[in-house]
């Protein structure tokens, strides 16, 4: 782990841009400055080394690719945590890599439907998105099915789809028959999983009713859909043996930056990460010998339905009016480059969290959502988890 601490004299970095988000007032730099950034080992352990001591994996780093589809949990909790897959080696750890592959099983599942649903919205552009569009798309490009490759691109499942949709009546128009398809797919994974870990989504959701006005049987499929994805991560990242982290987004940047040296990186939700701009980033500043990358008031222009992301905050200061550091699982990693490093101010990380049930208050007019005084309304829920084995992943 690399973690700094410095007293600095008063200074200015002019190759600093504001960020987005910064705290109002807050461009005087202190006296001593407090900061923090954690080393996270790139890659990811060969499977096909055998792990002979989990308490230090030694095994060579190869890739690790970025997210697949809608699930940055996943593989945000894998920059953290022990890895036990193992090919071709006796399974020495038969408990522990036996939930690891349910976890993996729900995250190819996921996978594969949100590349299904892409490849259809794809198609749907080209024809009418009617019962009877979709029939003469079909056949003018049924030879597409002979194709040596027409189950590796794909196409089966496209027209497995296409088909689905021509001899039901329910839905006329494919793209809301593709979304309850999606949502249908969805639930049922999440329901397989939880059911894999003895878990009733209903008795579930009675525990956090004070969140949700309505029985459980009044929501829709959506909603049970989405309700179900958050009660499956926490089992998941449970099940890994991540732990909550005493960090409280009502408290001041100093908390963070000790409980990011005392116990290591901090998984996060919330509406930030690269996938939420509809800009690049651009270079901030270098930190550390690392050079990071930011958004600034000139482009931070969001993403039209933005939805909540995950990632992994790596160090945090006081400088600049309070800044967090984080890597982002939508990125790739090797361990034959550097990972790209992000900074936000410490502000907008408040500002757009959710708690780890994924619940974030807002205000009737789509706004965080604000006490009398002014400060925003957070609930008692935990805010970040951290995995207490990490150090042994820097052996």
């Amino acid at each position: 782990m690399h973690a700094v601490q410095s007293s600095l004299r008063k200074s200015c970095d002019s190759s600093a841009l504001p960020l987005s988000g910064d705290v109002p007032g807050a461009s005087a730099i202190k006296e001593t400055v407090k900061k923090i950034l954690l080393d996270v080992p790139l890659g990811k352990p060969d499977p096909k080394v055998c792990l002979t001591n989990p308490r230090c994996d030694q095994r060579p780093r190869i890739v690790q690719l970025g997210q697949k589809g809608d699930t940055c949990g996943y593989y945000a909790l894998n920059m953290l945590r022990p890895r036990y897959r193992q090919i071709g080696c006796d399974t020495r750890f038969p408990q522990e890599r036996d939930f690891e592959q349910l976890c993996s099983k729900r995250r190819k599942v996921r996978t594969e439907l949100d590349e299904e649903c892409v490849e259809a919205r794809e198609i749907i552009k080209g024809f009418s998105p009617t019962q009877e569009g979709a029939s003469k798309w079909m056949a003018s490009n049924k030879h597409f099915l002979t194709h040596p490759k027409a189950k590796q691109d794909g196409i089966e499942k496209v027209f497995a789809f296409l088909e689905a949709f021509c001899k039901q009546k329910a839905i006329g128009d494919l793209n809301q028959f593709l979304d309850q398809r999606h949502t249908q797919k969805r639930l049922e994974t999440d329901l397989a999983f939880l059911k894999a870990r003895d878990m009733d989504p209903e008795r579930e959701y009675e525990k956090m009713k004070a969140f949700f006005p309505k029985a459980w049987k009044s929501n829709s499929e959506k909603e049970k859909m989405l309700f179900c994805n958050q009660v499956a991560f926490r089992a998941t990242y449970q099940g890994l043996g991540f732990k909550e982290s005493p960090w409280h987004p009502s408290q001041p940047i100093g908390k963070l930056i000790e409980t990011l040296q005392a116990v290591g990186p901090q998984i996060a939700f919330g509406y930030f990460g690269k996938i939420c701009y509809v800009q690049p980033p651009k270079p901030w500043k270098v930190v550390e010998g690392h050079s990071v990358l930011g958004w600034t008031k000139q482009n931070n222009q969001q993403k039209p339905g933005r939805r909540l992301h995950v990632v992994t905050l790596i160090g945090a200061s006081e400088e600049d009016g309070g800044v967090v550091y984080f890597v982002d699982p939508a990125d790739e990693s090797s361990p034959e480059k550097a990972r790209p490093i992000y900074v936000m101010s410490y502000n907008r990380l408040i500002m757009e969290i959710a708690d780890m049930c994924q619940i974030k208050p807002i205000a009737n007019d789509g706004s965080p959502a604000r006490n009398t005084d002014g400060s925003l309304k957070l609930t008692s829920n935990p805010y970040a988890v951290y995995h207490p084995h990490f150090q042994r992943l820097l052996c």
